[in-house]
């Protein structure tokens, strides 16, 4: 008997999802291949905050669950807006993985592409003595819960469909893709280590205020003088040239001088994704009182910033701390 034009369909959907499922069963098992003890990070806390989840990820599960830990998962409600996110959620998230950190031995936190490097990195700093790790992923559940089952990666990671990227080294090139221009992807041996101190949550101040600033050709000193005038600001993040240069005119580095001598943070950093351990910041700006921040990339020197902004006072200690090396987050 032939089957009718919706019985057809319907075993078609039916199909395309076994084979789907197959597939990420064979790419899952080569990629993490079993184990008596491939469960190390036994109970995991997944945070839902904002983004979507795919959506065949409960066929995918029961055929994999023997090699993921047991886990909860908590739904903001409403979700946040991706695009919308402030230094409040972040405080949000930051406080939320604090209250229950003891009770489990890895997170993964669910978040929307487009920010999802500005929050990992802005987490990344805020959680201090980290010992476990914190998974980000913009819907990869299934991978990421095999990450925070499988290894002892003690600080904030981002699943990228294979990869496993450091939080503060990630960028987002595009709705599906992110990545670690910088930075190898992670493995238990390149991780952060442990730390043996207890873990600390440091909110960000929701009155600090930093701004990113990209040089851009025709830009002038009252664009920049303007900026801080209009909004008073304590820190930039000013994006150079790819090879560390900006406008060299002395209108230019007047403003910038002036900003720093009004107590303003400047960070300089490029704006190309790939950045040459050679690359140096211009000494003109050097000499006006910017901070080079090296390889480090504008989402992390944006919350690095933040973070230092709203738990040191002293000027000239924020700026010494900036060359610091806190979370991996530049190459020395």
């Amino acid at each position: 008997m032939l089957l009718m034009s919706r019985e057809k369909k319907l075993l078609l959907v039916y199909t395309v999802l076994v084979i789907v499922s197959l597939f990420m069963s064979m790419f899952i098992t080569e990629k993490y291949p079993y184990k008596e003890d491939y469960v190390v990070n036994k109970r995991i806390h997944v945070i839902y905050t904002c983004g979507e989840i795919e959506p065949n990820f409960q066929e995918i599960y029961e055929q994999n669950k023997e090699i993921v830990g047991e886990f909860d998962i908590d739904t903001y409600n409403p979700l946040l807006i991706s695009s919308n996110i402030t230094p409040e959620d972040w405080n949000k998230i930051a406080r939320d993985i604090g209250t229950v950190y003891s009770d489990y031995d890895a997170f993964v936190i669910v978040h929307s592409s487009n920010t999802i490097a500005y929050t990992a990195s802005a987490i990344s700093f805020m959680l201090e003595n980290l010992g476990k790790p914190i998974i980000f992923t913009d819907g990869e559940l299934l991978t990421s819960l095999i990450v925070a089952s499988r290894y002892k990666i003690p600080e904030v990671a981002v699943v990228s469909g294979k990869d496993i990227l450091r939080g503060c080294r990630s960028i987002t090139l595009s709705d599906t893709k992110i990545i670690s221009p910088n930075y190898p992807s992670l493995t238990e041996e390149t991780s952060l280590k442990p730390s043996p101190d207890m873990m600390q949550v440091k909110f960000m101040n929701s009155k600090v205020k930093v701004v990113v600033v990209k040089v851009f050709p025709g830009i002038d000193a009252k664009f920049l003088t303007n900026i801080a005038k209009q909004t008073p600001i304590h820190g930039i993040v000013l994006e150079l040239y790819g090879d560390g240069t900006a406008p060299i005119d002395d209108n230019f580095m007047e403003a910038i001088a002036g900003l720093v001598t009004k107590g303003v943070i400047i960070i300089s950093v490029s704006q190309t994704p790939k950045v040459h351990r050679r690359y140096i910041t211009n000494m003109g700006l050097l000499d006006s009182g910017v901070v080079s921040g090296g390889d480090i990339t504008t989402p992390a020197a944006f919350g690095k910033l933040y973070y230092l902004l709203s738990s040191v006072k002293n000027k000239e200690v924020i700026e010494q701390l900036v060359k610091k090396n806190f979370r991996g987050e530049l190459t020395n």
